[in-house]
């Protein structure tokens, strides 16, 4: 559905998004975006069927290490669901407003990359990946549709709960992630 590599504002700008802030810093693989203020996050629409079955990951440099108590929002849709944040040392997968998996990323440092995968297929199951690892899985009851289709990275939906991170190499993709073999130059291209 999409790929985003943050190489200049210029060319978030370019490829749909509204950018209520973030500024343009050295990522992952060339440049990325940092939010480090509320109200710095992007926007933008997406395919109505990202509702049935996706991925959406990424790579993320958080300038927080992972037993912080501060609630950080990765991603988030106009009915903040799915949406994964992370709050007191766990990061958390919601699919709709009934069902989570989670994270423990106590172990997380400040300054390091780490690459997220949230995948998920109506009727079977939803699962996050981080750094190349099934963390958890479990089966799907039901997806809460996203109505109006936006998709919000960076902060939650109304622009708090900001990431205070650093962003690279955004996918978002009709098909789920089942594994990552490798994550050595994992940079997404058309």
């Amino acid at each position: 559905i999409l790929i985003e590599h943050f190489h200049s504002l210029k060319d978030i700008d370019d490829n749909g998004w509204t950018r209520l802030d973030g500024d343009s810093v050295e990522g992952k693989f060339g440049d990325g975006i940092s939010f480090t203020s509320n109200g710095d996050y992007l926007e933008r629409t997406v395919p109505s069927n990202f509702n049935e079955a996706g991925a959406v990951e990424f790579w993320v440099k958080p300038e927080w290490n992972g037993n912080d108590s501060n609630v950080h929002s990765f991603f988030s849709t106009s009915t903040n669901l799915p949406r994964v944040f992370s709050n007191n040392e766990i990061l958390f997968f919601f699919i709709n407003s009934n069902q989570e998996i989670s994270y423990n990323i106590s172990s997380w440092n400040a300054d390091e990359w780490h690459h997220i995968s949230a995948s998920w297929q109506e009727g079977q199951n939803y699962s996050l990946i981080v750094d190349g690892v099934l963390v958890n899985e479990s089966n799907i009851t039901e997806i809460d549709q996203n109505t109006n289709n936006l998709f919000y990275i960076g902060a939650s939906r109304t622009g708090t709960q900001t990431i205070n991170a650093t962003l690279d190499e955004l996918r978002i993709s009709k098909y789920p992630r089942k594994t990552i073999t490798s994550l050595q130059g994992v940079n997404f291209t058309l």
